[in-house]
């Protein structure tokens, strides 16, 4: 488990391809402008305290719809998933492409053109859906370009030339928010850029110069979008939630921990490259992992060394926004698909009030051994049967060459 956690972080942010950058063509700061930020209203958790052991799912989540995907395009590994305009689309790290499904499942385009020629794409970075035109935003991050797609052809109908190097991105007022992972000029040296479709940069926050990158925590963003001008991220650097809204930053809560030990690098590996480097980044407790905002309440997740295991464990908090409080738990319980090799609930998006959770093919088997387990006398699959029984009748009919189930869970 660790050493498959330490090569993901190796090589986050590695390109596979040299980008070969224009100076003259970089983005340019259109004004001095800096976005509002305010600071002073941060209110700090510790995540100390030991996490119960789960937390009933029934409290807090219903299944809302199981949707297939029809497997006349089959998906590889889901990096991202939006839903628009009764449209589900997917980023498939494996295909490099970007998916279109409809409500029910049904596959309506596949971005058909990578490549380095006219409107075609080298990687995808990332992509969103910009709402305002109506148009899905494929960020091409090694050719420094976004393309935009008609939503009904899956056709390129626009290129936009966008130098910098963006980590998260998103689409938010007709702009691009990037989230560099590197920079090459100091107007570029800003965790938060608001690049319009001119090349420019309209807004900035948050210099990197200030930041201590030997001793801090690894630095990963995740981005979770609320609604269009509106959207969270969580820096691993300290542990601290921004949300984003209307050209205005705040800094909401900050998550610290009573001082902890970092663990032994010995018991992982014996390179003393590696060693070094998993000091460097900083690779041990207090990292924060994912935060998807539903509704009143924000669900993170967060690593923790186990000394007994010699090995980190992933836990989950939930933060009430309201009430200002954390439960911190390890999982959820009488979760339909739980198995033995992944027994949480994994909340990958949250989007439109609905959460969704991913269930991969390659868990399929599992799940439907855990099914043939009893619990207090009856078997699993009676239960699921007469608790789910369209989850029931879809699962019985997949194997592990089928498609991702996305499952629709609303928030209660």
């Amino acid at each position: 488990m660790i050493s498959t956690y330490v090569s993901s972080l190796l090589s986050c942010g590695q390109s596979k391809e040299s980008v070969a950058v224009d100076p003259s063509k970089r983005a340019s700061l259109r004004d001095s402008s800096e976005l509002v930020y305010i600071k002073d209203q941060m209110i700090t958790f510790n995540l100390s305290s030991t996490p119960i052991d789960a937390l009933p799912f029934e409290d807090y989540f219903e299944v809302e719809k199981v949707i297939y995907l029809d497997d006349q395009v089959l998906i590889g590994e889901v990096r991202n998933l939006v839903y628009f305009d009764e449209k589900y689309f997917f980023h498939d790290r494996i295909s490099e492409k970007v998916h279109c499904f409809g409500a029910g499942g049904e596959h309506l385009w596949s971005t058909e053109n990578k490549g380095e020629g006219p409107n075609e794409y080298r990687r995808v970075s990332a992509f969103d859906i910009d709402e305002q035109d109506s148009v899905m935003c494929l960020w091409d991050g090694a050719g420094l370009q976004v393309l935009r797609y008609s939503l009904e052809s899956g056709k390129v109908i626009e290129r936009d030339e966008v130098q910098t190097f963006g980590h998260g991105f998103l689409v938010s007022g007709g702009a691009y928010i990037f989230y560099p992972l590197n920079f090459y000029h100091e107007d570029l040296a800003y965790k938060i850029l608001r690049i319009n479709r001119q090349n420019e940069i309209e807004k900035r926050a948050l210099p990197f110069e200030s930041i201590d990158f030997v001793n801090s925590h690894l630095p990963k963003r995740i981005f979770t979008k609320e609604k269009s001008e509106s959207f969270y991220f969580v820096q691993q650097f300290n542990d601290t939630v921004y949300h984003y809204s209307h050209d205005t930053l705040y800094a909401k809560y900050s998550m610290v921990y009573d001082k902890v030990e970092r663990p032994n690098y010995d018991d992982f590996t014996s390179s003393d490259e590696l060693k070094k480097s998993l000091k460097n980044r900083g690779i041990y407790d207090k990292s924060m992992d994912d935060i998807q905002v539903l509704g009143d309440n924000i669900l993170f997740s967060y690593n923790r060394f186990d000394e007994n295991l010699k090995s980190f464990l992933v836990h989950n908090g939930l933060l009430n926004t309201r009430a200002n409080e954390v439960q911190l738990f390890k999982k959820f319980d009488n979760y339909p698909f739980e198995y033995k090799g992944y027994n949480w609930l994994e909340i990958q998006y949250a989007i439109n009030g609905s959460a969704y959770s991913i269930v991969d093919p390659a868990a399929y088997k599992e799940i439907k051994d855990n099914w043939s387990t009893k619990i207090d006398g009856e078997y699993v699959s009676e239960l699921v049967k007469r608790e789910y029984p369209e989850i029931y009748e879809i699962m019985t009919s997949l194997d592990e060459d089928s498609n991702p189930l996305i499952i629709k869970l609303k928030i209660k």
